[in-house]
């Protein structure tokens, strides 16, 4: 007869409740969806035999996930990008911009790149022996920069943009501009239904930022400025290159 047994492995909880068993347990013992806390190991022969293996405490048990948002998925040269960070159950966090440029100790950088093309921004998710990843894409554009450009409403004087003397009368009727915090709210007094291209320019006539929209509800349209420094800027509504609106503000 053979004196050899066979022995189960049982993960019990603090009531002694087996929660995991392993039949004919060898090498290692792996017990997934369990919550952190102690638990009692006992090992149980095929005669009936028990022993006492040494508890185990499980810290928290659940994978980091990687996961993040971008303020804006295409940006020119040197404009920054702020990064918010949906991760959890992380203990460290790692930004690859895709420039070279490696970020681990801001939870929620920021960015700029120097030079135009398409980046691969990951993040990467770590706890104690995991890690997670998420990435997402980001077009960088070439600023456009012409010192004799003119801009409906303004003109070029000795390279820098100045507002003309007269202005057509009633060339704004279509949209009304206020300054906000971080914004500039458009109101629109007539709906327009074509494609439209707002832009921000800068007194040397370089394009700071742009976005397009699908058409021009009647209601308030918000223009984002946090990204702008202090300082003179001009803003235009375009469709098809015919110029809708123009006006000059002062970033505080």
């Amino acid at each position: 007869m053979s004196n050899e047994y066979t022995w189960n492995i049982e993960v019990q909880d603090e009531n002694y409740n087996a929660l995991a068993v392993l039949d004919d347990a060898q090498g290692t013992v792996l017990v997934n969806q369990l919550d952190a806390q102690e638990y009692h190991v006992v090992a149980i022969s095929s005669c009936g035999l028990m022993a006492d293996l040494p508890s185990v405490e499980l810290s928290d048990n659940s994978a980091p996930q990687a996961d993040f948002d971008l303020s804006h998925t295409e940006v020119y040269v040197n404009q920054t990008v702020y990064i918010t960070s949906n991760a959890s159950n992380v203990q460290g966090l790692l930004y690859d911009f895709g420039d070279g440029t490696l970020d681990s100790l801001n939870a929620n950088p920021t960015h700029q790149y120097s030079s135009p093309g398409i980046y691969e921004i990951t993040q990467y998710a770590q706890s104690e022996n995991c890690t997670e990843s998420s990435t997402m894409m980001i077009e960088v554009l070439e600023r456009e920069s012409n010192d004799d450009i003119s801009i409906h409403g303004f003109e070029a004087d000795g390279g820098r943009l100045t507002e003309k003397e007269s202005d057509a009368e009633g060339e704004n009727d279509l949209l009304e501009m206020t300054i906000q915090e971080n914004a500039l709210q458009l109101d629109v007094k007539q709906a327009y239904e074509e494609e439209v291209l707002i832009s921000i320019f800068n007194t040397s006539g370089q394009r700071i930022s742009q976005q397009k929209q699908v058409q021009l509800d009647l209601g308030a349209l918000l223009v984002p400025t946090s990204d702008l420094a202090m300082g003179v800027y001009y803003i235009t509504v375009s469709a098809q290159s015919k110029v809708l609106f123009s006006q000059q503000f002062i970033q505080p």
